[in-house]
Protein backbone atom coordinates (compact mmCIF):
# COMPACT_ATOMS: atom_id res chain seq x y z
CA UNK A 1 0.00 0.00 0.00
CA UNK A 2 2.83 2.39 0.87
CA UNK A 3 4.49 1.87 -2.52
CA UNK A 4 1.26 2.43 -4.44
CA UNK A 5 0.37 5.56 -2.45
CA UNK A 6 3.91 6.96 -2.71
CA UNK A 7 4.04 6.53 -6.49
CA UNK A 8 0.45 7.75 -6.97
CA UNK A 9 1.20 10.94 -5.02
CA UNK A 10 4.61 11.69 -6.54
CA UNK A 11 4.05 13.93 -9.57
CA UNK A 12 7.39 12.87 -11.07
CA UNK A 13 6.73 9.12 -10.83
CA UNK A 14 4.83 8.81 -14.13
CA UNK A 15 7.52 10.82 -15.91
CA UNK A 16 10.46 8.92 -14.43
CA UNK A 17 8.84 5.49 -14.72
CA UNK A 18 7.36 6.28 -18.12
CA UNK A 19 9.13 8.25 -20.83
CA UNK A 20 12.34 8.89 -18.88
CA UNK A 21 12.72 5.18 -18.04
CA UNK A 22 14.02 4.67 -21.57
CA UNK A 23 17.00 6.98 -21.05
CA UNK A 24 20.34 5.37 -20.24
CA UNK A 25 20.80 7.26 -16.98
CA UNK A 26 17.36 6.47 -15.53
CA UNK A 27 17.51 2.88 -16.76
CA UNK A 28 20.84 2.33 -15.00
CA UNK A 29 19.61 3.76 -11.70
CA UNK A 30 16.31 1.88 -11.95
CA UNK A 31 18.08 -1.41 -12.71
CA UNK A 32 20.27 -1.01 -9.62
CA UNK A 33 17.27 -0.16 -7.44
CA UNK A 34 15.32 -3.09 -8.84
CA UNK A 35 18.16 -5.46 -8.00
CA UNK A 36 18.20 -4.10 -4.44
CA UNK A 37 14.44 -4.72 -4.20
CA UNK A 38 14.85 -8.28 -5.46
CA UNK A 39 17.57 -8.92 -2.86
CA UNK A 40 15.31 -7.56 -0.10
CA UNK A 41 12.45 -9.74 -1.31
CA UNK A 42 14.71 -12.80 -1.29
CA UNK A 43 15.75 -12.06 2.31
CA UNK A 44 12.12 -11.55 3.35
CA UNK A 45 11.01 -14.79 1.69
CA UNK A 46 13.88 -16.71 3.29
CA UNK A 47 12.84 -15.29 6.65
CA UNK A 48 9.25 -16.40 6.03
CA UNK A 49 10.44 -19.89 5.12
CA UNK A 50 12.54 -20.10 8.32
CA UNK A 51 9.51 -19.02 10.40
CA UNK A 52 7.29 -21.54 8.63
CA UNK A 53 5.01 -18.88 7.13
CA UNK A 54 6.10 -19.81 3.60
CA UNK A 55 6.62 -23.36 2.39
CA UNK A 56 10.13 -24.60 1.73
CA UNK A 57 9.04 -25.61 -1.79
CA UNK A 58 9.16 -21.91 -2.80
CA UNK A 59 12.40 -20.82 -4.48
CA UNK A 60 13.12 -17.40 -2.91
CA UNK A 61 15.18 -16.15 -5.86
CA UNK A 62 12.49 -16.87 -8.44
CA UNK A 63 9.63 -15.71 -6.21
CA UNK A 64 11.50 -12.55 -5.17
CA UNK A 65 12.24 -11.54 -8.76
CA UNK A 66 8.72 -12.41 -9.95
CA UNK A 67 7.02 -10.53 -7.13
CA UNK A 68 9.09 -7.35 -7.41
CA UNK A 69 8.71 -7.32 -11.19
CA UNK A 70 4.95 -7.82 -10.99
CA UNK A 71 4.53 -5.12 -8.34
CA UNK A 72 6.53 -2.63 -10.41
CA UNK A 73 4.75 -3.47 -13.63
CA UNK A 74 1.31 -3.45 -12.02
CA UNK A 75 1.79 -0.08 -10.37
CA UNK A 76 3.29 1.53 -13.47
CA UNK A 77 0.40 0.24 -15.59
CA UNK A 78 -2.16 1.45 -13.05
CA UNK A 79 -0.56 4.90 -12.98
CA UNK A 80 -1.18 5.23 -16.71
CA UNK A 81 -4.87 4.34 -16.46
CA UNK A 82 -7.65 6.92 -16.59
CA UNK A 83 -9.03 6.94 -14.05
CA UNK A 84 -6.38 5.36 -11.88
CA UNK A 85 -7.53 2.43 -9.78
CA UNK A 86 -8.04 3.13 -6.10
CA UNK A 87 -4.72 2.46 -4.27
CA UNK A 88 -6.43 0.14 -1.78
CA UNK A 89 -8.02 -1.87 -4.60
CA UNK A 90 -4.71 -2.00 -6.47
CA UNK A 91 -2.90 -3.13 -3.32
CA UNK A 92 -5.51 -5.84 -2.70
CA UNK A 93 -5.07 -7.18 -6.21
CA UNK A 94 -1.26 -7.08 -5.98
CA UNK A 95 -1.38 -8.82 -2.59
CA UNK A 96 -3.42 -11.60 -4.22
CA UNK A 97 -0.63 -12.07 -6.76
CA UNK A 98 1.99 -12.13 -3.98
CA UNK A 99 0.00 -14.69 -1.99
CA UNK A 100 -0.28 -16.86 -5.10
CA UNK A 101 3.43 -16.59 -5.85
CA UNK A 102 4.23 -17.66 -2.31
CA UNK A 103 1.51 -20.30 -2.18
CA UNK A 104 -0.01 -18.78 0.97
CA UNK A 105 -3.55 -17.88 2.04
CA UNK A 106 -4.47 -14.20 2.00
Amino acid sequence: MAAAEFLYNDPMAPVILGKMARTNQVAAVEAARHEEMVEMAIRNINSGIRRGDIGSHIDPTIAGAAITGAIRSGIIHAMGMEPRPDPAKLTHQIWGMIAGALDIER
